[in-house]
Formats: structure tokens, sequence, C-alpha cells
């Protein structure tokens, strides 16, 4: 196999990217996930993007973006992971607060004239 390119970000592509004649070698289930293309040098963004919206209208599952609607859509990503996040903090702090709550109400309702103490009585 020759190797045709190298990239160092392996976010967009994951670790490797191979052709069809080997995809269509090696695996019995063949189906692209993405696609990217490059209009012509002279096309319109938005011309070459309905173009190929039309080629891919048959598609159901198929959707056309653009560069801006493709990082839109990653950060919308990133978005749902950080809204996690920050839902299990607000949780942990509502957490620690109910077990402050109780170590409060725990010293105050064991009466008056009784202290806790880690002296040995004698």
């Amino acid at each position: 196999m020759r190797i045709a390119a190298t990239y160092g970000n392996k976010d967009v592509l994951g670790p490797y990217a191979v052709s069809n004649a080997v995809l269509e070698a090696n695996v019995a289930d063949q189906f692209d996930s993405m696609v990217f293309i490059d209009v012509a040098d002279g096309v319109d963004i938005d011309a070459g993007t309905a173009a190929v919206g039309a080629a891919v209208a048959s598609n159901p599952l198929a959707e056309v973006q653009d560069r801006d609607a493709f990082k839109d859509s990653k950060g919308e990503e990133i978005d749902m992971i950080l809204n996690l996040i920050y839902a299990l903090l607000a949780l942990a702090v509502i957490i620690a607060l109910l077990g402050i709550a109780n170590t409060l109400a725990s010293r105050s309702s064991s009466g008056p004239g009784s202290s806790v103490s880690s002296e040995p009585s004698a």
C-alpha cells in the first residue's frame, strides 16, 4: 500500500483514510460517513453547495454543509458535552450543600449540654 498523504490532526478523518479500492477489498459493508468536496476554480460556493445538494437529494441521511456549517455542527457537539459537565458540576455542588446541611443539623440536634469531643471522658 502506498502512503499518499500524512496529517497531524486526526479529529476530522480519524487515524487513517484509505482509497475506495482498499475499502472495497477489505470491508463488506461500505458507506461514506463524510465526503469532503472542493469546488473548482471559478465556481461559487453557493452554486456548488446547491449542485451537491441536488445530487444527494435522494439520500435522506445525506447532509450537505459548507465549511462554516461544519464548524458550527462540531461546535454544537462540544457545547453538548460542556452542558453535561456543567450539569454534573451543579449536581456535585447540590450534594455537597446537602452534606453540609446534614452535618450542621446533626450537630445541633444532639441536645443541650452534649458536646462532641475527641478526648476520652474520665
